[in-house]
């Protein structure tokens, strides 16, 4: 799916980016190059109440980090502005939702981080596109390494989607394709070239190739 995100300040696209790809909030920057009304209805609009994350949502523990720390910096932003606002109750709501949720499981903090949805933004030609994935946020997992995504895939991408010649009207065959994301994106870039090409994933474990055929067939990859 193709988003309107060109017209949007760099900073808010990184705040979305680090978001829908679970980025650790200490990582992230607060936006301080627009109007704190419009980072907060940014934050409100695209991230919390944007029907995508609703559908396809991080795992609560670090929804929970996310919102604390945005909550903190509109709290310290908004003592030192001058803009008659205040901070979006939804905002709380749906953080204290989180915390009491999370406040449940007893080894949060102490366990490894749950499976979540992660979303990654990439160049479709003059437009940002999506693929959405549920995957492991630790690196190894049930002894592989292919049920989370490596930055490499995200590099690899990037080089096709610039030299889409490279996969158009190819047969391409993937070894080690882990949980799809490489998958998804050269598959969009064949089906929109219109010619005939076809695309084979391949990976030596069961359970990988499982979660990447669940991943294909999301509605939102299809």
């Amino acid at each position: 799916m193709d988003i309107a995100m060109d017209t949007l300040p760099k900073s808010l696209i990184d705040l979305l980016g680090g978001f829908s790809s679970n980025l650790p909030p200490n990582t992230l920057k607060f936006p301080r190059d627009v109007s704190l009304s419009d980072a907060q209805d940014f934050l409100v609009h695209k991230l919390l109440l944007d029907p995508h994350f609703v559908s396809y949502p991080a795992s609560k523990q670090y929804q929970a980090l996310f919102w604390k720390w945005v909550i903190q910096n509109l709290e310290d932003a908004l003592a030192n502005s001058s803009e008659d606002i205040e901070l979006d109750s939804r905002i709380y709501e749906h953080y204290i939702s989180l915390v009491s949720s999370v406040s449940k499981c007893p080894a949060v903090g102490v366990e490894h981080p749950p499976e979540s949805y992660t979303t990654y933004f990439w160049h479709d030609r003059s437009k940002y596109a999506r693929s959405t994935l549920m995957e492991s946020r630790k690196i190894i997992e049930s002894g592989t390494t292919g049920l989370t995504t490596w930055p490499a895939s995200m590099v690899l991408a990037n080089f096709l989607t610039m030299h889409r010649e490279t996969v158009q009207g190819k047969s391409i065959v993937e070894l080690g394709s882990g949980i799809g994301l490489l998958g998804i994106i050269m598959a969009t870039v064949q089906v929109q070239s219109q010619s005939s090409s076809t695309l084979c994933l391949t990976d030596g474990r069961p359970d990988v190739l499982r979660r990447c055929q669940s991943n294909l067939s999301l509605p939102c990859s299809m």
